[in-house]
């Protein structure tokens, strides 16, 4: 019997049997070609599901955000206080962009103490997010001038979008 394999998820089948994540699911079904029934795989994985990434500097008082969509390739930045009326804030600013909350994966890089209650935030509200060593983010960029949060939120966010089949959800 011939097998086919059908990606849900818009990206390509090989490319989403190569994805190692825990999040990636096999579904099985049968398709009707013509008259004789073929088994048909739909594969689906969570991170490639993702098409819209937010890459978050944490300060002690402030998180720089930049929202990277990866449909329209554009960019959005916004501040908001690192508590918990700027992580509403953060919900709030991405509805404003029309950007579904299942549809994102958040990225920071890990900042001990200071994006505890981000992580504890996204943590309740079931939205996915990694924690990434900032030594990481930075072995990923080629030397660049010029530091600032904002433009750290923008390497965070790229850096999301171009490793999402290696991030692991934290």
């Amino acid at each position: 019997p011939v097998v086919s394999i059908v990606s849900i998820s818009g990206m390509s089948p090989a490319s989403l049997l190569s994805c190692k994540c825990p999040t990636r699911k096999l579904i099985k079904s049968v398709t009707i070609k013509g008259k004789r029934p073929q088994p048909c795989y739909f594969v689906t994985c969570a991170k490639i599901m993702k098409r819209n990434y937010v890459g978050i500097d944490i300060s002690k008082r402030t998180l720089d955000c930049a929202l990277f969509r990866e449909k329209k390739e554009e960019v959005f930045y916004f501040r908001v206080e690192n508590d918990k009326e700027g992580f509403k804030s953060i919900c709030q600013q991405l509805r404003a962009h029309k950007v579904s909350m299942k549809s994102v994966w958040f990225c920071m890089e890990h900042t001990g103490e200071f994006g505890i209650e981000t992580a504890l935030f996204f943590e309740k509200k079931g939205l996915t997010y990694s924690m990434v060593p900032a030594m990481k983010i930075k072995e990923t960029m080629r030397t660049q001038r010029g530091k600032s949060d904002k433009i750290d939120a923008y390497r965070i966010a790229w850096f999301a979008y171009r490793n999402a089949s290696e991030l692991q959800p934290t």
